[in-house]
């Protein structure tokens, strides 16, 4: 199997701990990419829309790996939620007296602080393996993606070059690398 380079470097990163959309008030980063934000950016840039069901393939597909390059610092970033200004459409949490629920299923009308990780400064090398046919897909999706690429959220912005250049990787040249979780 071949590996493919890319580079994740931002100001800003976020790899979510966790698989549910509900209201929560401190959202965790992991400290390393994760599988799935890995994926949901190659999936992105190949064009594919949310819960297409090719991601799941994509993701059973790849081997992914990942080295530190720089460690992260975490920035804990602290925003407000108000009842009446939440996004209704994307949470569908509301009751009729404009108040929302909370994942322990109770209901809220106070405005409450919500808590968000973020890994300042990191940068990590992160190796996508899989068939040559495939990671030539990817590198020329990457270089020119269907949507706009983002470091785990949309306010995570890569700062360098995600691919650099079409050049494969042997596993066995891979070193000091980790598996994505």
């Amino acid at each position: 199997m071949n590996y493919l380079k890319l580079t994740l470097s931002s100001v800003l990163q976020y790899f979510s701990d966790t698989d549910s959309i509900a209201l929560r008030t401190t959202y965790n980063t992991s400290l390393y990419p994760t599988k799935r934000a890995i994926v949901g950016m190659i999936a992105s840039a190949l064009g594919y829309e949310r819960k297409d069901p090719r991601s799941a393939e994509l993701y059973k597909k790849l081997d992914l790996k990942y080295s530190i390059v720089n460690e992260p610092v975490i920035l804990n970033d602290f925003q407000t939620i108000k009842p009446l200004r939440c996004q209704q459409n994307y949470m569908n949490k509301f009751n009729k007296r404009n108040k929302f629920q909370t994942v322990d299923g109770d209901y809220q009308n106070k405005q409450l602080i919500k808590k968000i990780q973020y890994l300042q400064e990191a940068e990590y090398e992160v190796y996508v393996g899989g068939s040559d046919e495939l990671l030539e897909e990817i590198y020329n999706a990457i270089r020119n993606p269907e949507y706009s690429l983002f470091i785990g959220k949309r306010s995570c912005i890569p700062n360098k070059p995600i691919v650099t250049e079409f050049n494969l990787i042997k596993k066995e040249e891979l070193k000091n690398v980790h598996d994505c979780a």
